[in-house]
């Protein structure tokens, strides 16, 4: 019997020379204009908060590491057969850490109006449907903004799912059909533990308590002194793993990827943006964007086909300034791509 991999090591084929310094401070690391991704710093995490991410991103994340942590066997938390076995710790879809936005926001125009974003299921013709609401907060009973909701059931339902994001208060709502037996919804937010809440026929109103993803982590190894971080030991770039004891390896960096934007337009634009996207499967999209100190001004959910997808994203009457914003597009594994647009005025 073949021995089964039980390590993995971080490299970086090709390191990216971007400075780290001139990259724009996003949730969840900053936005590198060359690879349009969040760079994620590793630098202060551990090792088993390092795998845990990677993990959860299928080995799709772009990062700063210190030289110490790449090339190193870290143990994997069980023996694996397939790589999917880890999509079930997706979900984490904006980002890492939401709390780590830096900068204060620039003064809107006018306060925006509460993103109330309704995602429909496609209900077969003479089906009945109903809405679903609830609050997402954190264990001290603050509202999460942005976190998202996604309707899963079964593998071979007839349903067509989508999902939601919560509003500026917490809130969602969220058009499923009246028939619910089998369904749940999926709800997670960038650093904590989603959670899977069942639908049953006689409720449709919801209060979901997330909790920190770090409570859960085990035999987390603190590390009281750190060597210093001089720029010469900072390392950048996409991230491959290879597991060790075995022949079974990741994805190269060169994979194809199942969600790649074509195009993003218009760019300036005023009122509407329009994102042209290439899936291999089906796929429960997320699209944030953020202004340029980091803060989350729009978020929207969709369930997209196989193919070519176009989805316009409508936001006339959300007051924003002109001026720089991000785009960021999510698929279950997490970030896909940022893009960098600009808002004219009028």
């Amino acid at each position: 019997m073949k021995k089964q991999p039980n390590t993995i090591q971080l490299q970086i084929p090709e390191p990216c020379f971007e400075s780290w310094d001139d990259m724009v401070p996003l949730p969840g690391g900053r936005y590198c204009s060359k690879c349009e991704k969040t760079v994620v710093d590793f630098t202060q995490l551990t090792d088993q908060e390092t795998l845990r991410l990677f993990l959860r991103r299928q080995g799709r994340a772009c990062g700063r590491f210190r030289e110490d942590q790449l090339n190193k066997a870290l143990p994997l938390p069980e023996p694996i057969g397939r790589w999917q076995k880890y999509r079930a710790f997706g979900a984490l879809l904006s980002g890492l850490f939401l709390s780590g936005t830096a900068a204060a926001q620039a003064a809107l125009q006018q306060p925006p109006p509460i993103v109330q974003t309704v995602m429909r299921a496609t209900v077969p013709e003479g089906r009945a449907s109903k809405i679903v609401e609830g609050i997402v907060t954190d264990q001290s009973g603050e509202p999460l903004i942005g976190a998202n909701v996604i309707l899963k059931g079964p593998v071979k339902s007839q349903w067509f799912f989508s999902g939601t994001c919560t509003d500026l208060d917490g809130y969602f709502y969220l058009t499923v059909p009246a028939e619910t037996k089998g369904l749940q919804l999926a709800v997670s937010y960038l650093g904590y533990e989603g959670q899977l809440v069942a639908l049953e026929s006689g409720n449709s109103n919801f209060e979901i308590q997330l909790q920190w993803a770090s409570q859960e982590l085990a035999e987390v190894v603190v590390i009281a002194h750190r060597p210093p971080l001089i720029e010469r030991s900072i390392i950048s770039g996409l991230a491959t793993g290879r597991r060790t004891d075995g022949k079974a390896q990741f994805p190269p960096e060169t994979a194809a990827e199942p969600v790649e934007i074509l195009n993003v337009y218009p760019n300036p634009f005023t009122s509407w943006l329009q994102v042209e996207l290439q899936l291999e499967q089906p796929q429960s999209m997320l699209f944030h964007l953020y202004d340029a100190s980091g803060k989350l001004v729009f978020a929207q959910a969709e369930g997209l086909p196989q193919g070519r997808a176009n989805l316009r994203l409508e936001l006339e009457g959300r007051h924003l300034p002109a001026g720089r914003y991000f785009l960021r597009v999510s698929d279950e594994a997490g970030e896909v791509r940022t893009k960098g647009v600009v808002k004219a005025l009028p």
